[in-house]
């Protein structure tokens, strides 16, 4: 989570995970943005968590 702050942009990433019943490999998605006060200066982290999802269902768009 500290990417955002250590490189001053936002972040997209999927993780793929295989769960250990041996189902089919499930995708979890993170994002975040930085908001900034008036000087530029970064007060808080914006993200959010979205999954577990079917990787199919992630793909197929």
């Amino acid at each position: 989570m500290t990417e955002p702050i250590e490189n001053d942009k936002e972040y997209n990433l999927e993780f793929a995970i295989n769960p250990a019943d041996g189902s089919d490999q499930k995708v979890i998605i993170s994002i975040a943005g930085l908001e900034k006060n008036a000087q530029g200066n970064t007060i808080r982290v914006i993200g959010a968590i979205q999954g577990p999802v079917r990787l199919s269902a992630a793909t197929d768009f």
